[in-house]
């Protein structure tokens, strides 16, 4: 075989350079209507170009996407630009890949070098500085997409019931995550355009969702459908000038029914329920799990399953002593979340100083960790900046931003501080004097000695038995991924059973239901 490739390569090498020039790259363009639910909200154009590189057989694969969506909370409209440019070796071997995103006026460029036993990524958003990551693949088993459906195709495995599981390289998460695709049948769709797909079926759970997909003998989509009732259909052409009448409302808040009365940082103890459909294992986890936010149960009646979370009071003792500030020592697992991120960069300038002028006169790390807190809160205009997610740069720079902008902020202060912070969501029970709802909310948490909550959108430090944990919105922290898409296909509302506040009996509600907590 080593004879036969160095004949190979000879022969290649010499062919009069003028022939080499003639040979000219393969290409091909797919184009994709993008849904929300049943609402056109963007479209994909897509090329694939095959070539020969050196030698070497080289396929490129070049997305450049348009979506538009509006929030219900505030109505803002925000426009989505994204174009990823990934490129493969012989056998779908993954090589690099370029994504450069705009989301309104935050724009976002990712570089990743795949390379034997490692993954680089480098990533820069807004201002800041590039952050790099490296994912180790060293005992993994590791593949890409493309190498997953080619390995099915060449083992006569694209069949009903094949699986196949590996560690997938979330670029979102900046890490690797366990995937798996459960093969269906060839199958036929009807597009919302009147045209017809036939593929092959296969559900993929990747990063704790799930995505059907169909797929032509290339293992390129034909049709998507996601848990956040986001999906993509192949077409002939994408309509010129393309529009998009009415963008979608994104539910993001739920009506409570009850209002809980007084301080709701005086709420020890919440218990709720919701129903929700028993759509774990292969992968997706549990939609809740019994930490320091909350107990949960799963709980079934005939058809009806759901879950049921009894909240904990995240108040600090009267008794809490913070150590002192700055920290002199910090607990091995904290000291990752001293470091910049792209959405939280606290090394950059402008936050280390103004971080450093908040703190200059705090004695202990409560102190600091508060009157940073105070400070994002005063500063920050609640309303929606020029993105749907911004840094906590440009959150600084337009002083404006809902509850994702308060988080970022803080943390990269925080961090800037020499205080350990992490991004959290979620969602959280929210009342005035006659209203209350639920709402997907971000808030962060803060080492002082142990991890302490706290949510700049409100100004506290510590907070009431009110808040439902999600995951963590951290590079490499991929546990409760896919949680809040799951909510919004499945029409998530809690139902508050009952609740006791600080020095005060339990109040339960008329024809409540009662679980059983461990």
């Amino acid at each position: 075989m080593k004879i036969a490739a160095a004949v190979l390569i000879l022969l290649w090498l010499t062919v009069p350079v003028a022939a080499q020039q003639q040979h000219k790259p393969e290409m091909r363009a797919y184009s994709y209507l993008v849904y929300w639910k049943n609402a056109r909200i963007g479209y994909q154009e897509s090329t694939w170009k095959t070539e020969t590189v050196d030698g070497e057989h080289r396929d490129t694969i070049t997305d450049e996407t348009y979506i538009k969506i509006k929030r219900s909370f505030d109505g803002t409209t925000f426009e989505i630009k994204e174009s990823t440019s990934k490129v493969y070796g012989p056998d779908w071997k993954p090589l690099s890949q370029v994504n450069e995103r705009s989301d309104g006026g935050q724009k976002t460029r990712t570089e990743v070098v795949y390379s034997e036993g490692m993954i680089s990524v480098t990533e820069a958003s807004g201002q800041g500085k590039p952050v790099k990551f490296e994912i180790t693949l060293d005992g993994k088993n590791y593949m890409d997409d493309q190498q997953a459906f080619a390995k099915l195709k060449s083992e006569g495995r694209l069949k009903a019931q094949e699986r196949l599981s590996f560690d997938a390289f979330s670029s979102s998460d900046k890490a690797l995550v366990p995937c798996t695709w459960i093969v269906g049948q060839v199958a036929t769709r009807k597009a919302k355009t009147g045209e017809t797909l036939k593929g092959t079926s296969v559900s993929v759970v990747q990063g704790g969702a799930r995505t059907e997909l169909l797929l032509d003998d290339n293992g390129l989509p034909l049709w998507v459908w996601s848990s956040a009732m986001i999906s993509a259909e192949r077409v002939d052409k994408i309509p010129v000038p393309f529009e998009v009448e009415s963008p979608p409302e994104i539910k993001s808040s739920m009506e409570a029914n009850a209002v809980i009365p007084g301080d709701d940082t005086q709420i020890e103890r919440m218990e709720i329920h919701f129903k929700f459909p028993v759509d774990d294992g292969d992968g997706v986890p549990p939609l809740l799990d019994s930490n320091s936010y909350h107990d949960v149960v799963r709980w079934e009646k005939g058809k009806q399953t759901g879950y049921a979370a009894r909240l904990k009071s995240q108040r600090l003792p009267e008794d809490f002593k913070a150590p002192a500030f700055p920290l002199e020592k910090v607990d091995e697992s904290a000291k990752k979340f001293l470091a910049a991120t792209p959405m939280c960069e606290s090394e950059d300038e402008v936050l280390a100083a103004k971080s450093a002028d908040v703190v200059k006169k705090c004695k202990d790390a409560r102190d600091a960790a508060t009157a940073l807190c105070k400070f994002v809160f005063r500063y920050l205009a609640k309303k929606s900046g020029n993105s749907g997610t911004a840094t906590a740069r440009q959150a600084y720079d337009e002083k404006k931003g809902d509850c994702t902008e308060h988080a970022a902020l803080f943390v990269a202060l925080a961090r800037a501080a020499g205080l350990p912070a992490r991004c959290v969501s979620g969602t959280v029970y929210l009342a005035g004097k006659d209203e209350a709802f639920w709402g997907y909310h971000a808030w962060s948490e803060v080492w002082l000695g142990r991890w302490v909550v706290v949510d700049a959108t409100v100004n506290q430090v510590g907070v009431g038995a009110r808040y439902l944990f999600f995951q963590y919105d951290e590079p490499g922290e991929t546990e409760g991924s896919g949680r809040t898409a799951r909510c919004l296909s499945n029409d998530f509302t809690p139902i508050i059973d009952a609740y006791r506040l600080k020095g005060r009996d339990e109040f339960r509600l008329e024809n409540s239901k009662k679980f059983e907590f461990r």
